[in-house]
């Protein structure tokens, strides 16, 4: 689907040499900003609250014995049963286990984006701010370093292969990594979903026909038949029934709390983007990528609006959409659009504050997007938003910025 920029060939060793120290760099980087955020950021009170974690915590410790044995947390095992071996094998206490997965998920995590944003923009610039957008994140990093115990550490690496897999046809990578993803996180079938509904989306009928049946097996193995296997003992998942399906939707303030989770994440694409920006990028973009990046939003979106209160944290994973526009889109902007950008991304989302949860009104406001919670917080927070994309539209026009000759280019294979 999706090849590199052209570019005029290198010797070979010269590449790999540059490919490496490249990594090497964006991983000490990416150690640095956890570290950082991390020391910013104070731990949860699992003694205090009862939270989604105690669940996590129970598998870890007692394996699928645990009681009560809820879905869908049973379902997201991978995460605890790494804590677990961590504890057998080693002697790591059981919270120093998840600790060490979620500072391995984040750093996989950032140094994924670079060298995705990397090879697909052939700019080690647009890499580097791909890397810093994702970490400024709402919960990409600082949220996982407060609440280790969630599984999406490592599912967020694994969505970057499977989007890079599905943008590149790499099919059946992208069922190997969809088998392991969905282990982790639900949100790891949304590239293979993606996938197959845009080759029908462009009438690919030939390739659709290849890959329906293993798609369809895939998704029989590593979803349903965990699904049958795992003895769960209750649910308290967000859909529990038909009906919660079609009223869910109708629910105005949780809708209202949906648009702004989604404009609050993609604010660094907001700040960066405008019409000129959009044609020339969409022009470049071969209609099946744009496509299946489309259809990926579109189901990160829609599985977001059905799957549980945070919804800031569904959102999280338009990270890797953002990643790509945010890389292309750095190539058109000045620098002093990027810095302004990155320093709103820091401001609004409050990568220097504790989580206050010593006040739980506090705590749900602290990022807003929660349930059907709407209160001034959340105007305030609109506010904010509307104030940071006015500041970058005035610095633009105060800056003139014209397109630079080495434009963001990508090409169809071949």
């Amino acid at each position: 689907m999706l090849e590199p920029k052209y570019c005029r060939p290198r010797p070979v060793e010269l590449d790999v040499q540059m490919k490496y120290r490249n990594i090497f760099l964006a991983t000490l980087a990416s150690v640095v900003l956890v570290s950082l955020i991390d020391a910013f950021t104070n731990a949860i009170d699992i003694a205090k609250y009862s939270w989604d974690f105690r669940h996590y915590i129970a598998l870890a410790e007692q394996g699928f014995k645990a009681q009560p044995l809820l879905s869908p947390f049973a379902y997201r095992y991978p995460t605890p049963f790494i804590a677990m071996a961590l504890r057998s094998f080693c002697g790591i206490p059981t919270e120093m286990g998840f600790k060490a997965v979620a500072y391995l998920g984040a750093i996989l995590q950032l140094v994924g984006v670079f060298i995705f944003v990397q090879h697909f923009t052939k700019s080690r610039k647009s890499a580097y701010v791909a890397l810093l957008t994702t970490a400024l994140a709402f919960c990409n990093v600082k949220s996982l370093m407060f609440d280790v115990y969630r599984p999406d550490h490592m599912a967020y690496v694994l969505v970057i292969l499977g989007f890079y897999c599905g943008l590149t046809s790499r099919f059946y990578g992208l069922l190997l990594i969809t088998a392991i993803g969905v282990q982790f996180r639900e949100f790891a079938i949304l590239p293979l979903i993606a996938f197959i509904t845009a080759l029908a989306a462009g009438g690919q009928w030939r390739a659709l026909r290849r890959y329906v049946l293993p798609a369809l097996i895939c998704f029989l193995v590593a979803v349903a038949l965990p699904r049958l296997l795992i003895p769960v003992t209750g649910s308290v998942q967000s859909v529990s029934s038909l009906r919660s399906v079609f009223t869910i939707p109708f629910d105005f303030k949780r809708d209202l709390n949906l648009a702004y989770s989604i404009i609050a994440y993609l604010l660094p694409t907001l700040m960066l983007i405008n019409t000129q920006r959009v044609r020339l990028i969409l022009a470049q973009l071969p209609a099946e990528v744009k496509r299946f990046v489309l259809i990926y939003a579109l189901l990160v979106i829609l599985l977001s609006m059905y799957g549980g209160s945070d919804l800031l944290r569904f959102v999280t994973y338009l990270f890797i959409v953002q990643a790509l526009l945010v890389g292309l889109l750095s190539r058109l902007a000045s620098g002093t659009e990027i810095i302004t950008m990155l320093m709103a991304t820091f401001i609004f989302n409050r990568i220097w504050l504790p989580l206050p949860v010593w006040d739980m009104d506090k705590y749900l406001d602290f990022w807003g997007g929660y349930a059907s919670r709407v209160n001034w917080a959340t105007f305030s927070r609109c506010v904010e938003l509307v104030v940071f994309i006015a500041l970058s539209v005035l610095i633009r026009r105060i800056s003139s910025q014209t397109v630079p000759k080495d434009t963001a280019q990508v090409s169809r294979p071949g």
